[in-house]
């Protein structure tokens, strides 16, 4: 391993934008799940009314349609459902980046006389932020 290359370092977990995203996430999950609920819900009973003033003239007409749109709701429900863990993850992150500080950790450089000659040499440094 070359001398000037900084070895990699895992990233310090900042709770409180892990918080953000997630309930971003959630709030998309949620909206795009209730939107798709009320679009087929109105879809389905647009269909069977149709289904019903086409009985009226074909004894049996294809139910495509209707069924399509129950699916839809049911993954707009299955979607809405599946953001309250996304929610719940969002909770318990916020209360961590309450409790820790921000914390990091970085690579620091240092010149040194080795050999009759200078030479970097990196060294870990702790860095920590608290709140008043």
């Amino acid at each position: 391993m070359p001398t000037d290359t900084i070895p990699p370092i895992d990233k310090p977990i900042d709770y409180k934008a892990k918080s953000k995203r997630q309930l971003t996430t959630a709030i998309v999950m949620v909206s795009v799940g209730g939107a798709t609920i009320v679009v087929s819900a109105f879809g389905y009973f647009i269909a069977k009314s149709e289904d019903m003033v086409a009985e009226m003239f074909v004894p049996y007409p294809e139910k495509t349609k209707k069924d399509a749109y129950a699916i839809a709701g049911l993954c707009g429900a299955a979607l809405a459902l599946a953001s309250i863990p996304v929610f719940r993850a969002a909770s318990k992150n916020r209360k961590l980046a309450k409790i820790f500080p921000v914390t990091s950790v970085s690579m620091e450089s240092a010149n040194k006389l080795q050999g009759g000659g200078f030479t970097k040499s990196y060294f870990p440094v702790f860095k920590m932020t608290f709140k008043w």
